[in-house]
C-alpha cells in the first residue's frame, strides 16, 4: 500500500522564489526613484523654452512674486531673491517698457540658440556672436540639464556696483550698510554679487573748512545688460557762484583758507567757479585773497544767505600799497623831467625794468620836448621841472591806481591811469613858462626785487 503525505513545495522551489523577491524589490525602488526625478525635473521647469519665457511674461504682469521666484534661477548662491527685490523687479520691468522688451528680446535670441530653431532668430545674431548672446542679459534664458530631459529657467547673473567717492575722506554705503571707509589712497568700493535693481548709495564727507558733515544719496540702477555698474561722485553739497576779474584768487571762509582757487583770463589753469558747500543761514563769510609780489591783499568778507546770488571776491589794493605806487610816481615823473635837461639817464634807467622797450632817450626828449612850441622863435627848451600831477576823471589819486592779471607777461601789473603832470618849462634865453604845459598819458608798473618799476607809458 502506497501511502502519499503533502508537504508543500520541494525546497529547490523555495529558493528559486526567495532568490527572485530582491530583483523585483530592487526593481520597484529604482522604478519609483525615477520617477521622483522626473517628477521633480519636470516641477522645477519647463522642457519648452516659449513655455518658460511665456510664464515669466505672465507673473511680470500679474505681479505674482511667488510664480517669478519659481522661475529663477540665480547663477550666484550668495545672491540674495527677497521678497522686495521681486517687486521691485517687476515694477521696473513695468515702468521701463523698454528694458523690459529688450529683455525679452535677448530671450528669444537665446531661445533660438538653445533649441536651435533658426527661425526664432530676432535679428541680435546679426550684431554679435551667439557666445556674445548666451552671455548677454541680466535675466536670461537658462538651460540645466536634466536625468531625464533638458528644462529651461530664468537665469539671474549676479550684479556688481563699482562705487567711487572722489573725495579724500567719508564713507560709502550701499542700502543703508557701509561698504567703504573712504582715504586718499582708497576711493572706491566694489560691491557684490546683487541681484538686478535700484540701490540707494549714500556718500558722506567732510571738509577741512567747514564743520559739518555733508551728506549726498543717489539712487542707483544695476539694471541694463551689462554684469557690472561703474557709478562715482564728487560731493560738494550746495554751492554758489563765486567771480573776481582779479587772475588768481584764493577762497577763504570765516578767515579760513580753503583749496579753491579762482581764476580770470587764465585759460591754461582750472578755476573754481563755484564756491561750496555753502549754507544759506548766514554762517560763512567769504572772501578772496591774492597774494601778490609786493603783498596779500584781501576782499571785504561777504555773508552767504542767499545761494542764487553771485558773490564778488576781488581784492582790492591796500591803501598803503596805493600810496606807495603813487610816491614812486611822483619821483619816476620827477627823475624824467630832470633827466631831459641834464641828458643824464642813469638815475631814470634804474625806475624802468631791465632792458626797456625803444630808446629811453629818445623817449624823453620826444616826450618833454612836445611842451614847447616855438612859434618861428629861436629859443629852445632847455630844462623841465614837474610841478603838480593832476588826475583826470577822479579828484582821489587813489582810485587811479589798479591791479590786473597780464596774460601776456603771466604776472600781475599795476596800472595808474589818466595822468596829467603840470611842468615849469626853463628856455634857452633864461625864460620861463609855467602856464598850460602838460601832458596826458597812463603808467604800468611791476615789482621786481622788492621794487616799483615802470614797463612802459601809454
Amino acid at each position: 500500500m502506497n501511502k502519499s503525505s503533502n508537504h508543500g513545495p520541494s525546497v529547490p522551489t523555495i529558493g528559486r522564489r526567495f532568490k527572485s523577491k530582491p530583483v523585483m524589490i530592487i526593481t520597484a525602488i529604482v522604478a519609483i526613484i525615477v520617477l521622483i526625478i522626473f517628477l521633480s525635473s519636470a516641477s522645477n521647469g519647463d522642457k519648452q523654452a516659449s513655455e518658460t519665457i511665456r510664464k515669466f511674461q505672465n507673473a511680470i504682469a500679474a505681479e505674482d512674486t511667488q510664480a517669478l521666484k519659481k522661475l529663477l534661477s540665480v547663477d550666484d548662491s550668495q545672491v540674495e531673491v527677497t521678497e522686495d527685490r521681486l517687486r521691485r523687479l517687476i515694477r521696473y520691468m513695468k515702468e521701463e517698457p523698454n528694458y523690459y522688451e529688450e529683455t525679452l528680446q535677448v530671450m528669444a535670441g537665446q531661445q533660438a540658440l538653445l533649441e536651435e530653431a533658426e527661425y526664432l532668430n530676432t535679428g541680435l545674431l546679426d550684431n554679435m556672436s551667439p557666445e556674445q548672446l548666451l552671455n548677454l542679459g541680466e535675466m536670461y534664458l537658462k538651460k540645466e540639464s536634466g536625468f531625464l530631459s533638458d528644462t529651461f529657467k530664468i537665469g539671474v547673473r549676479p550684479q556688481y556696483a563699482n562705487i567711487t567717492l572722489e573725495n579724500d575722506n567719508g564713507t560709502i554705503a550701499v542700502d543703508g550698510k557701509e561698504v567703504l571707509k573712504v582715504s586718499k589712497d582708497n576711493h572706491s568700493a566694489k560691491v557684490g554679487p546683487l541681484f538686478p535693481g535700484e540701490y540707494q548709495v549714500d556718500f558722506t564727507t567732510s571738509f577741512d573748512y567747514v564743520k559739518q558733515e555733508i551728506k549726498k544719496s543717489e539712487t542707483v540702477s544695476l539694471f541694463g545688460l551689462e554684469p557690472e555698474t561703474d557709478y562715482s561722485d564728487f560731493v560738494t553739497g550746495d554751492g554758489v557762484k563765486i567771480r573776481s576779474d582779479l587772475g588768481e584768487v584764493q577762497v577763504y571762509v570765516n578767515d579760513q583758507p580753503t583749496p579753491l582757487v579762482h581764476r580770470s583770463r587764465m585759460d591754461n589753469k582750472e578755476s573754481s567757479d563755484i564756491f561750496y558747500p555753502a549754507f544759506s543761514d548766514g554762517s560763512q563769510k567769504i572772501q578772496g585773497v591774492a597774494k601778490f609780489p609786493w603783498g596779500e591783499s584781501k576782499s571785504e568778507p561777504l555773508v552767504i544767505d542767499d545761494l542764487s546770488s553771485e558773490y564778488d571776491i576781488t581784492p582790492k589794493l591796500k591803501e598803503e600799497t596805493v600810496r606807495e605806487v603813487l610816491k614812486f610816481v611822483n619821483l619816476f615823473l620827477e627823475t624824467r623831467a630832470k633827466a631831459f635837461g641834464s641828458n643824464d639817464m642813469s638815475e631814470l634807467k634804474k625806475m624802468y625794468v631791465p632792458d626797456p622797450e625803444g630808446d629811453l632817450i629818445e623817449e624823453v626828449e620826444n616826450g618833454l620836448n612836445d611842451l614847447y612850441y616855438a612859434g618861428g622863435s629861436d629859443r629852445t627848451l632847455t630844462g623841465v621841472e614837474l610841478l603838480k600831477i593832476w588826475y583826470v576823471g577822479a579828484e582821489d589819486p587813489l582810485g587811479h591806481v589798479s591791479v590786473h592779471y597780464n596774460v601776456d607777461l603771466s604776472k600781475y601789473v599795476i596800472s595808474v591811469s589818466n595822468l596829467s603832470p603840470y611842468y615849469k618849462l626853463t628856455l634857452s634865453d633864461g625864460d620861463t613858462d609855467d602856464i598850460d604845459n602838460s601832458e596826458y598819458f597812463s603808467l604800468q608798473l611791476e615789482y621786481i626785487d622788492e621794487q616799483w618799476k615802470v614797463t612802459h607809458i601809454y
